[in-house]
């Protein structure tokens, strides 16, 4: 599954701005809507994003697309990988 790693990203940004970073602030900066902030923030599995989103991301906070998205092997219920099929 893919995953966002956008809590980090963020964090890393407050402690060298010096100051919180809002949503609002994200959504401006990366010209976003709120909702995707909003998933990307869960954690949970991304079934997509888009390239637009991806690129406004990278260039708020100045970083590369594996910066903000993590690979994490599926498993199945037998502990086994699981393959799309």
């Amino acid at each position: 599954m893919i995953r966002s790693k956008l809590p980090y990203l963020k964090l890393r940004k407050e402690d060298e701005s010096g100051h919180k970073i809002t949503y609002e602030m994200i959504k401006s900066g990366a010209n976003i809507s709120q909702n995707v902030i909003a998933r990307l923030m869960a954690r949970k599995p991304l079934d997509r994003i888009a390239g637009k989103s991806l690129n406004g991301l990278c260039r708020y906070f100045d970083c590369q697309v594996g910066d903000l998205l993590e690979y994490v092997p599926d498993t199945g219920l037998e502990g086994k990988p699981c393959r799309d099929e």
